[in-house]
């Protein structure tokens, strides 16, 4: 599944080309989920799922398109480029019986954790900061460092248990002083069950107006707005 990129070349089954924005706001319905060819060198078969944002998101695409066109070509995008904020569009070659567009959606919102997940990484400081007098202990401590990172990410996945009322930031902070604590195997099994108890008392979600990325995952449908 990817984000359909402006410029992208798209066909109709038959092989004919396809004036998207213009067949797309021709389309009845609240959603256009429909078979096409998307050429990538050769005319790949795919799907399209596409949707109309809300105006304000696409007011907010359309202002920063602006402003980085300007800063970096010094001159304002196009007319179709600016029609193409409105839009959504997703492209994907998993079928409609194992994805439906709502669940897309949510799977595509869902990557900003990818991201969320290495910031934390770098403010814990276990990436930011690679030293060392020689390239081969640079990549030594590097290397060391993600696995510190992976075991910590594997303890808070496991402490809240898919829980979603706990919070994965707060239960990564408890995380932190116990993992000095993994001398050995036999340790683990006491450090997962103190940490049980830390994550249950004290990492709980802060109330929220929107639900989390946990809560979208498994149900989709608590989307708050609708593929119009």
């Amino acid at each position: 599944m990817s984000r359909l990129q402006f410029g992208a070349q798209v066909f109709h089954q038959d092989g004919s080309e396809l004036p998207l924005l213009t067949w797309l706001a021709a389309q009845p319905g609240r959603v256009v989920d429909v078979p096409i060819l998307l050429s990538l060198g050769r005319k790949v078969p795919c799907r399209l799922v596409a949707w109309r944002v809300p105006p304000e998101i696409a007011k907010r695409r359309r202002q920063k398109l602006r402003e980085e066109s300007l800063r970096k070509r010094g001159r304002e995008p196009t007319q179709t480029r600016l029609a193409w904020c409105d839009w959504m569009l997703l492209v994907t070659n998993v079928p409609p019986e194992l994805l439906t567009p709502t669940e897309m959606a949510v799977l595509y919102r869902a990557r900003w954790q990818i991201e969320l997940l290495f910031k934390r990484w770098k403010s814990q400081r276990l990436l930011s900061e690679l030293n060392g007098s020689t390239n081969v202990r640079q990549m030594i401590r590097m290397w060391s460092r993600f696995i510190a990172a992976l075991v910590q990410h594997w303890l808070v996945v496991t402490s809240t248990c898919g829980d979603p009322r706990h919070s994965l930031s707060k239960a990564s902070e408890a995380v932190r002083p116990l993992l000095a604590n993994l001398g050995s195997s036999e340790q683990l099994q006491t450090v997962i069950d103190t940490l049980c108890r830390i994550v249950c008392s004290t990492a709980r979600q802060n109330k929220r107006k929107n639900s989390s990325t946990f809560q979208f995952l498994s149900e989709p449908s608590l989307m708050t707005w609708r593929l119009t």
